[in-house]
């Protein structure tokens, strides 16, 4: 795992981007990245993947398929675990919902829940 997290201090700024379906698993995770890079290269960011429409992430229920209505409540608290467990910004990459109401809906929800950027 350690050795897919390899860098150089010249990837500034350096934002890894992490992706799933479970706050604890999330939020394991984004610690173990910033500790690694942390002490090997310096972190800016952990940016959440909520866009990604391929097979696989249907298939695991994360990336894209995680913006149903029905799985906001998921996303809320997968981004505030993870946002109250790491130092650094918690970003997520997002996909455009059905209509623009929906879609600020979505991502006031995860500025409220500790986002600090939403792309």
């Amino acid at each position: 795992c350690r050795a897919a997290l390899k860098s150089s201090p010249a990837d500034r700024p350096l934002i890894v981007q992490l992706c799933g379906n479970d706050p604890e698993v999330m939020a394991n995770a984004a610690q173990i990245v910033e500790a690694h890079c942390r002490d090997n290269y310096g972190l800016d960011g952990i940016d959440i993947n909520l866009g990604c429409p391929q097979k696989r992430a249907q298939e695991g229920h994360y990336g894209s398929f995680l913006l149903d209505k029905r799985d906001w409540p998921l996303v809320e608290s997968i981004v505030h675990t993870m946002d109250t467990r790491v130092a650094v910004p918690v970003t997520c990459k997002v996909r455009l919902l059905q209509t623009e109401a929906q879609t600020i809906q979505f991502c006031s929800l995860l500025q409220e829940a500790g986002a600090a950027l939403i792309t």
